[in-house]
């Protein structure tokens, strides 16, 4: 058994809504850096497949988005996550290494704000659950 597969798969099925997010971008990130060695060692059509794997990410970061609940936020998100994916694609069709760096610099920004969020969140749900957890010993 494959024990690295089996903990990635509980890691995602046990995670919160943010926590897989969070992961999503690091499935991104990590596509786009394996398309920039790819790109370095001239390996072509490995390098579409990695970008190719990166805007399929970004497709569920679009889909995850509430335009209603998010308002402005979720709108901006849907402009930067397109740029991103227009900037994949250019990059890729003219072997620009910048394109790619642009958006890993962007989406490493949003995964460390996302993972920030997921922490906040885990801190808060462990408060509230000590608070239930007390018990009242007078009379």
């Amino acid at each position: 058994m494959n024990y690295v597969k089996f903990y990635k798969e509980t890691q995602i099925e046990t995670a919160s809504p943010i926590k897989l997010v969070v992961i999503l971008y690091d499935i991104i990130i990590s596509s786009i850096n394996e398309a920039m060695v790819h790109l370095e060692n001239k390996k072509y059509d490995l390098l579409n497949k990695e970008i190719s794997r990166a805007q399929d990410g970004i497709i569920e970061l679009i889909a995850s988005l509430d335009f209603e609940k998010g308002g402005d936020i979720a709108k901006n998100l849907y402009s930067i996550y397109l740029h991103c994916s227009k900037r994949l694609f250019e990059g890729n069709i003219e072997k620009n290494k910048s394109m790619f760096v642009e958006v890993l610099n962007i989406l490493t920004k949003l995964r460390e704000a996302w993972d920030q969020i997921a922490n906040m969140n885990i801190s808060t749900n462990q408060n509230s659950q000590n608070e239930h957890k007390s018990v009242d010993i007078k009379g």
